[in-house]
């Protein structure tokens, strides 16, 4: 065996790790990168793209490529009447079955009046039917030269920069490709380069499974476009997409459906897609797509690749970098990220969580902008004609979900789409109020869609949940309260009001105690025992109807006192709160999910709707209520630690409030292991979006709360996550958050209020509280022990901050 000096080995050794990391290159020491070593061979090994109108899943295939497309509001179906005009009279009948205790006889007689006209969602099941459902646009095919062997692929999604691509190498030839949906300029761009000249030919096709119709448009554009079914027997929804097709360099030819291009020395693709939705009821129509869509692709067809880029980056960049985290890395990241989350189960990647977590707001940035409608069951990614579920906006825990950490991440504007969803709703709510309940005000129930649908579901087990429309309505009063803007909270009172009114309505005095309970309603899609095995769905005064109806006149009090207003309905919305029924501990110490001692036909149910006090609410909490939150963590261990993706999500938050950190990671390693496909989203099954937004909700609540007038800093550190830092985080009152930590010891806390323009560094270990650094002139603050202090966070409101030095 020969033998080489020492110098010689380490040179060779150098030698081979410069030339890995030129092979790894970009993404693999990119800690905000999915990467992976092959292209997608299904749609959930595909990489998102969004703008919050446009979506785009890239699969990276080498001699095939396929862009999934989508534009936000493209659905089936159209505006019904599926309300009961009379449904509330069948109110004191089922009202006083269930106080004989006839359960079974007041679901019956519920199913038959309080359920909507029509088949309602259809099991999830309604492309063809008047609710509609969420569709794909179709697919960009684009079709390469055969090739001889290619090496070095590498495929990715840098969520710096919101740019996914492809690169490797035939040869000598290096290709790369780059993929991103821009909000200024309204298009989804795809560019094609090669390090060598003339070395770019492909041919371009646009499709879709159904209705459509592919045609050219000089030598450059392909238009497809078409109606969508809806669901009575018309024409449903126009929809248009036009590509451009740019080459630098080589030859274009458009046949009928496609166009061709060869020997170029680089191509970009430029998408603009709209429907004729506009969400003004009650034709839901109007919207000039056709003229919108040219208009889009001739202002993005006179600017270079590099000027669409800039314009993207600096339009995402300035939402995305404003929160940071960084809990430590191990080797794994040098691995793909489909590797790291089969491994994550039995192996240490704590850069996975901050990636997860960082995912999570991407996915918010890219499916949630103003000026569309908000984010649904996939976000804005769907692949099928009849997509689960139909794709369609649930309240009870899905849309909610999908906004929680609008917040805390820093990401508020991307919450305005839901807003703005509510106030179409209203109008539609405020029949359905009266129709089924004889309630004012306005309501939702379970499922709605962009055309207006706020009656029951077909079925009462999961479809009568009027407590949808104030559950929602919590959003309205977290945006105040995280950003202070009376103009907002000034636009959005109305609804806010309308849903206090409907839950007062909805209000009657329990026979038994006295106190106000609401009903008949349902613990969302769970059902309890009684009398020797018999099940039912439907009761009055359950947990979580309580809780919500507490919330809503809670911030509903609190925005009339910021907007000066002491009309007498506010006064009866007070005295109403306080002869709420609150609810009770059973006698194993669990909080009732009901009104009475029930027996649970699942106690590993997926919802965890009686805990809503803990989470979302403030209503309990372990220092303010600490026995009926002791009864509410009972309840959650039984639960277990299962569950769908969104379950384990809530949990998450759940274990937070109870600032126990284990648990939460716990919850966070099984969202990780156990729900998460390959491109990261989260799994129901099937996917659906709200398990990425909650996951990243929770380990934000993890690191910060703010809940009660607290700022509470690290209140759910977790011993796994012992150092780290994170950066831009908000709290309630408008104060932006930055925590270093080392071996579970606060190193540095900096708090900013944006609204007085104080600021607050904590010193090092070792120095006295008094030497607190503070900078602006309207900054209160008091010591009142070693781990307290107070802040003034906005315009005369002082918050306690509280930091644990030690987890």
């Amino acid at each position: 065996m020969k033998h080489y000096p020492r110098t010689t080995i380490v040179f060779i050794f150098m030698v081979i790790a410069v030339i890995t990391l030129m092979k790894t290159g970009n993404a693999y020491n990119n800690m905000l990168s999915l990467h992976y070593n092959s292209p997608a061979k299904e749609w959930v090994q595909a990489l998102p793209i969004g703008n919050g109108h446009l979506g785009g899943m890239i699969f990276g295939g080498i001699d095939d490529e396929d862009i999934q497309i989508n534009v936000k509001s493209l659905w089936s179906g159209g505006p019904q009447e599926s309300d009961r005009p009379d449904a509330w009279k069948s109110l004191p009948q089922i009202e006083g079955l269930i106080e004989q205790g006839k359960y079974n006889q007041a679901d019956s007689l519920a199913q038959q009046t309080m359920t909507c006209v029509g088949g309602g969602s259809w099991s999830g099941a309604s492309a063809t039917k008047p609710y509609g459902c969420y569709q794909t646009l179709g697919d960009i095919r684009l079709s390469f030269p055969a090739s001889s062997d290619s090496y070095d692929y590498e495929r990715f999604l840098d969520l710096s920069t919101a740019i996914a691509g492809v690169h490797y190498r035939i040869g000598d030839a290096s290709y790369s490709r780059e993929a991103f949906c821009s909000y200024p300029d309204h298009v989804l761009v795809y560019h094609l380069a090669c390090n060598l000249s003339r070395h770019i030919s492909l041919t371009v096709r646009m499709n879709r499974p159904e209705a459509y119709a592919t045609r050219t448009s000089g030598n450059d554009t392909l238009i497809m476009s078409g109606h969508l079914d809806n669901g009575q027997g018309g024409e449903g929804m126009g929809y248009e997409a036009r590509l451009l097709v740019k080459s630098h360099g080589g030859k274009v030819i458009a046949s009928d459906q496609s166009i061709q291009v060869s020997n170029a020395n680089s191509v970009t693709l430029i998408l603009a897609a709209n429907t004729d939705y506009q969400p003004n009821p009650p034709t839901f129509k109007g919207f000039p797509y056709l003229s919108v869509t040219k208009k889009q692709i001739d202002k993005a067809a006179q600017k270079t690749y590099s000027q669409l880029k800039k314009n993207h980056l600096k339009d995402y960049q300035s939402l995305f970098s404003r929160v940071s985290l960084n809990l430590g890395k191990t080797d794994a990241i040098y691995q793909s990220t489909d590797k790291r989350i089969r491994d994550f189960a039995n192996s240490d990647d704590p850069a996975l969580i901050a990636l997860y977590f960082q995912f999570g707001r991407y996915l918010l940035i890219s499916s949630s902008r103003p000026g569309d409608l908000p984010a649904n069951l996939q976000g804005v990614w769907a692949n099928q004609i009849q997509t689960p579920w139909n794709g369609d906006y649930h309240t009870d825990i899905n849309i909610q979900m999908n906004y929680w950490e609008s917040e805390t991440t820093n990401l508020s504007e991307c919450s305005m789409p839901l807003f703005e969803l509510l106030r179409m709703l209203v109008k539609p709510g405020q029949h359905t109020a009266w129709d089924y309940f004889h309630c004012k005000g306005w309501t939702l129930n379970t499922i709605t869609n962009p055309w207006g649908y706020t009656s029951p579901g077909e079925s009462i087990g999961w479809g009568l949940f009027p407590m949808g429309g104030p559950w929602v309505c919590r959003e309205i009063w977290e945006h105040y309260a995280f950003n202070g803007d009376k103009k907002f909270l000034l636009r959005y009172y109305p609804i806010l009001k309308g849903s206090a009114r409907f839950c007062l309505d909805y209000l009657v005095k329990d026979p038994v105690t006295g106190k106000l309970i609401s009903g008949p309603g349902i613990s969302p899609e769970n059902a309890f025992s009684y009398d020797h095995g018999k099940t039912a769905s439907l009761s009055m005064g359950a947990s979580v109807n309580q809780e919500i109806t507490w919330d809503i006149f809670t911030h509903f009090l609190k925005a009339a006192k910021a907007l000066n207003d002491m009309s007498g309905f506010v006064h009866k919305i007070a005295m109403a709160r306080k002869t709420l029924l609150i609810p009770r501990i059973g006698p194993d110490g669990r909080l009732m999910e009901w009104i009475h001692d029930f027996g649970e036909t699942d106690i590993h149910h997926r919802h965890l709707s009686h805990l809503y006090a803990v989470y979302p609410s403030d209503e309990f909490t372990p220092e303010l209520t600490p026995k009926l939150c002791q009864a509410a963590k009972k309840s959650l261990i039984v639960r277990g630690d299962g569950g769908t993706g969104w379950s384990m999500a809530w949990k998450i938050s759940l274990w937070a409030r109870f600032h126990n950190g284990d648990h939460a990671y716990r919850m966070v390693r099984n969202l990780v292991s156990e729900s998460t496909l390959p491109d990261m989203f989260d799994t129901c099954p099937p996917f659906q979006i709200d398990g990425n937004f909650g996951g990243a909700a929770g380990i934000a609540e993890m690191l910060l709360q703010s809940q009660n007038g607290v700022i509470d800093l690290l209140p759910a550190l977790p011993k796994a996550w012992s150092s780290g830092e994170f950066s831009g985080l908000r709290a309630r009152g408008g104060a932006i958050v930055s925590v270093a930590w080392n071996h579970g010891i606060i190193i540095q806390a900096t708090i900013k209020a944006t609204l007085s323009g104080s600021k607050i560094i904590l010193p090092p270990p070792g120095q006295s509280l008094s030497s607190i650094k503070c900078g602006g002139r309207n900054v209160v603050w008091k010591k009142t022990d070693d781990s307290q202090i107070k802040f003034r966070a906005d315009r005369g409101k002082t918050y306690l901050l509280k930091f644990r030095p030690e987890i």
